[in-house]
């Protein structure tokens, strides 16, 4: 439709061209005789007149020469230009789009959060707490508060005799608490034997296992006390003439857990076997 619409166009266009042409080429036709003017006058003098010349029309007038010929007829645009004896259409509206949106299926909608319980009247939970899932408070004060352990610089010692058997001497070391304070004490400590001239003489300890050593409360002005046990008969080890060892003045007695000895006077004699000295747990 639209090539048939261009081609009509041409046409008519091409058959005006003509027209104007024929027009220009009868109006140019000289009919005057020979030796006179196109006007009816004689010619000027010195001056020929072409017989076959056509006259030249006037600029804007409808003979223009055919050399020259008609301007072009601009190139219809067929979406714009109608077709011959229809009126201009409007504006063409845009086609509705008939593409669907996609589906993006229900919209999600978040649930707001769950409001927190209020705390019951009198119950004393702060909000969002329930009174079961309280959390439990720790104790503010202890039932009784931790005991330090007796130190070196707490206590004095002294040694208390005891009955002697065949063989056998004994002996209590006593340990008196005169800080002030209650302390602990636990288990054994340590002796060392020591002569006048404050030289360790040969000591071995035996710690006897029973009873099991535990921890002992001693208040302010109170006493722990430990079990000694030793030979008094010579062993191997021992001098076969004259004391079994030399004669200890000072027994030097350790605290337990401290490093800190407690010098303890020693008029027990020797200790034969080599000096070996079996103590029992404090208690």
């Amino acid at each position: 439709m639209i090539v048939a619409r261009f081609v009509l166009r041409a046409l008519a266009a091409t058959g005006c061209v003509l027209a104007i042409a024929g027009c220009s080429f009868e109006g140019g036709i000289d009919t005057a005789p020979r030796g006179t003017s196109a006007v009816g006058g004689p010619p000027a003098a010195g001056s020929t007149a072409s017989p076959s010349t056509p006259a030249s029309p006037a600029p804007g007038s409808p003979g223009t020469s055919a050399a020259s010929g008609p301007a072009p007829d601009p190139v219809p645009d067929p979406a714009s230009d109608p077709a011959p004896g229809s009126s201009a259409p409007a504006a063409a509206a845009p086609a509705p789009s008939t593409a669907e949106p996609p589906d993006a299926g229900p919209t999600a909608v978040a649930a707001p959060p769950p409001a927190a319980p209020s705390a019951a009247p009198g119950s004393g939970a702060p909000a969002g707490q329930s009174g079961g899932s309280s959390p439990t408070k720790a104790s503010s004060s202890s039932s009784s508060s931790a005991t330090d352990p007796c130190h070196s610089g707490d206590l004095v010692g002294r040694l208390a005799t005891e009955d002697s058997t065949a063989g056998q001497r004994h002996a209590m070391i006593e340990l008196r608490n005169i800080s002030g304070r209650t302390c602990q004490v636990r288990g054994y400590g340590g002796v060392q034997l020591v002569d006048q001239y404050q030289q360790a003489l040969p000591t071995q300890q035996v710690r006897v296992p029973s009873p099991a050593p535990a921890v002992v409360t001693v208040a302010s002005g109170g006493t722990a006390t430990s079990q000694l046990a030793w030979a008094a008969v010579p062993g191997d080890a021992d001098a076969a003439t004259g004391p079994c060892q030399p004669t200890p003045t000072t027994l030097s007695v350790i605290p337990p857990d401290e490093t800190q000895p407690l010098a303890v006077s020693w008029d027990l004699g020797p200790v034969c076997q080599g000096g070996t000295i079996q103590q029992q747990p404090y208690r």
